[in-house]
Formats: C-alpha cells, sequence, structure tokens
C-alpha cells in the first residue's frame, strides 16, 4: 500500500498542466528573444525533471534532496510568474541533512499551494514564502510559511473563479503522512484589522525514518 501511494504522490507532483505552464513560459521567453532567460528556464526544468525520475525509485528521501528539489520547483516558479514573490529555504545547523530523511516530495505540494491560492493574487505587495527546518523532540520540524491572501480569501476565489486544476497532491500527501505517522498543523495569520495575510504550514516528521 505505502508503495502504490508512493508512486500515485510522485504522479501528483509533476502534472500536465505544469509542464504545459512551463514549456509555454520558455516559448514565450524564445517569442520575445530572451534567449538568456530562455536557456536558464529549461535547465532548471531538466533539473527538475531528472530530481522526479531519481526520486521516483525512492520512498524516503534525505532532508538535502528535499530541499534541492524545492530550490528547482520554486525557482522555475518564481521566473514562471516574472518575480512575483522571493523565497528562502534554510535548515538548521545541527541539522545532518544527508542522514535526516522524509517521504519523497512530500512538502512540495504544500508549496504549490502557497503560490496558487496565496501568492499569485496578491496585488498591492511582493509575495514571500519561507521554509525553514528545525529539529524538537526528536520531531523534523518543517515550516512553510507564505504573506498570501489567506485561506479564507483563496476560498471565495477559488468558488468564484475558473480554477487551472484540481491538484490531487494535497490529499495524497495527507495520506501518506497518516503512514508515516507525520502530524499537520495549519495556522491562519490575520492582520491587525483581522484580515487574512498568509498561511503557515507546520509539519512534523519522525526523525526515526530510514530508508
Amino acid at each position: 500500500r505505502i508503495t502504490e501511494l508512493e508512486m500515485q504522490a510522485l504522479k501528483a507532483q509533476i502534472n500536465p498542466h505544469f509542464i504545459f505552464n512551463c514549456l509555454n513560459s520558455i516559448k514565450g521567453f524564445i517569442y520575445d528573444r530572451d534567449y538568456k532567460q530562455a536557456d536558464k528556464y529549461l535547465d532548471k526544468f531538466a533539473e527538475l525533471m531528472r530530481s522526479t525520475i531519481d526520486n521516483s525509485d525512492a520512498a524516503l528521501i534525505s532532508l538535502k534532496d528535499e530541499i534541492n528539489y524545492l530550490d528547482n520547483y520554486l525557482q522555475l516558479e518564481k521566473l514562471r510568474f516574472d518575480e512575483k514573490f522571493d523565497y528562502s529555504i534554510t535548515a538548521s545547523p545541527d541539522i545532518d541533512k544527508e542522514n535526516v530523511f522524509l517521504p519523497a516530495m512530500l512538502l512540495q505540494p504544500f508549496v504549490e499551494n502557497a503560490i496558487r491560492h496565496g501568492i499569485r493574487f496578491l496585488e498591492d505587495k511582493k509575495g514571500s514564502i519561507t521554509i525553514s527546518t528545525t529539529i524538537k523532540n526528536d520531531l523534523l520540524v518543517c515550516e512553510i510559511d507564505d504573506n498570501g491572501i489567506g485561506r479564507k480569501r483563496a476560498a471565495a476565489l477559488k468558488s468564484s473563479q475558473h480554477i487551472e486544476y484540481q491538484s490531487r497532491g494535497m490529499s495524497i500527501s495527507k495520506r501518506r503522512a497518516d503512514l508515516y505517522l507525520i502530524k499537520q498543523e495549519i495556522v491562519d495569520k490575520n492582520d491587525a484589522n483581522g484580515n487574512g495575510c498568509g498561511t503557515k504550514i507546520i509539519i512534523k516528521i519522525p526523525i526515526t525514518l530510514k530508508p
């Protein structure tokens, strides 16, 4: 059952719509004769595809590999959304990133959600996504923090606007989390006026996981 879920999850991460958008962006750079950006985008796209293939044989991967994957994914999305957001990925210095493991590409759907439902609708400020990892009480604690429009407003937009596609990544991530005893917490951030100003996802993974 775990193997089946792993394969479903990996297929859900890089969906046809995302690939179509990437190729469309490359086409746009070429059309505008921005060959330098086209070359950069194509290199990152190839790296992401290669990582997906490499990870498809592994149920668990190192934190180092997960961070590299997220970095490539975010660089692509940042280019695609015309520098609409900045991001940072940090790991506590006491973490041995090569020997701490988590389910392959577990975090990507949460990052995708932060961009798709929060960041891309910002109008009066630049988006920001902060991904951090620490170890507390024998748990790898991963936090994905964004300054998007918040879940309440995103839900309203989702019901009133055309949805590009319905990703299965989140539902599969939840099933995988249950199998690996991973805990998830969602914190809705609000400003002084009570308006949504982002979302923080906290994911707690047992450090006992080994491939």
